[in-house]
């Protein structure tokens, strides 16, 4: 059957936005074909708008990789989500409540800008530190104790890494390995990621594999970063490892006074605050861009045992 879709992206972090609130459901051979840069409608994977759980929210989201493998959250995805959801007449006003399986997002889409932009700010549950909420298998790290600013050579050897690099890692509601290398400029990280990004995202430390991004200081205060989504490869940006990359940050110096912080990806660049106190939310600010519309077709049915399927 066909269904309508929506493509739109965020910094060119880019998805296939279909509505499955009637029960539309997605193979994995599916997912892989609409996401195909060359025969399909190519994005970094699909996003599904689903009915919420709880009725107090608005929507529930759905993602899948562009290899058709659960997602589990996505900052860009989410900025984009908000845009249709308003821009369509889902939500007619006010804050829009998005249920994630990392928990409820809450977001602000401005209005629509004179070259089609419409900027959202996202407040993001708070991040989880914890080994086991990553989560990561790592030889005399307890299940209760965090990864933040260790030696990534000591923990990640073999893997290409200069002998400076620390490592943090942080759950978004998604696995992020974030990767601080001092100040290494674009053309290097973009580089680099190509290289470690697909060693480090298969490591049999990360049983659910992992997001890498590579973070250097830049000469305005804040942080560039080039990504390296599981299920993916290199995108162009990634809002929750933005904001992981923000938690390692703060994690590592301390509580500060949540004032937003710039991050250059390769797309653009977007903010990201965190307070460092560990029960606060993350809140992230940027863009969201519709790119077109059309009809896809997709198998019909709704139990395929080869379905990508979210977590619970």
């Amino acid at each position: 059957m066909k269904v309508p879709f929506v493509k739109m992206h965020g910094l060119g972090n880019d998805y296939v936005f279909i509505d499955g609130r009637d029960g539309v459901e997605l193979r994995s051979a599916t997912v892989i074909r609409i996401s195909d840069r060359r025969e399909g409608i190519g994005g970094d994977g699909v996003v599904m708008l689903e009915a919420p759980v709880d009725v107090a929210n608005h929507a529930r989201m759905r993602i899948f990789n562009a290899d058709g493998s659960d997602g589990g959250v996505c900052g860009n995805g989410l900025r984009c989500l908000a845009r249709w959801l308003r821009q369509d007449g889902f939500v007619a006003e006010g804050s829009i409540r998005v249920e994630t399986p990392g928990g409820v997002v809450e977001l602000l889409a401005g209005p629509m800008l004179a070259d089609g932009t419409v900027r959202v700010e996202a407040t993001m549950p708070s991040p989880r530190l914890e080994s086991a909420m990553i989560p990561s298998r790592i030889p005399g790290v307890g299940p209760a104790e965090p990864v933040i600013d260790r030696n990534a050579g000591e923990i990640l050897a073999g893997r290409d890494l200069p002998p400076t690099t620390r490592l943090t890692l942080v759950s978004m509601g998604n696995p992020h390995a974030v990767l601080s290398l001092g100040g290494v400029g674009r053309a290097e990280l973009d580089r680099m990621i190509r290289c470690v990004g697909p060693k480090i995202e298969c490591h049999p430390f990360f049983p659910e594999r992992i997001n890498v991004h590579l973070v250097s200081s830049d000469d305005r205060g804040g942080l560039r970063m080039s990504t390296w989504e599981r299920g993916s490869g290199a995108t162009r940006a990634c809002g929750t490892g933005a904001c992981a990359a923000v938690v390692a940050l703060v994690a590592a110096s301390g509580p500060g006074d949540d004032s937003w912080r710039d991050i250059e990806l390769p797309g653009g660049r977007l903010e990201i605050a965190w307070s460092g106190r560990p029960t606060d939310p993350v809140r992230q600010r940027g863009p969201a861009v519709e790119s077109f519309r059309g009809w896809v077709e997709i198998e019909s049915g709704s139990a395929f045992a080869g379905r990508a399927r979210s977590t619970p």
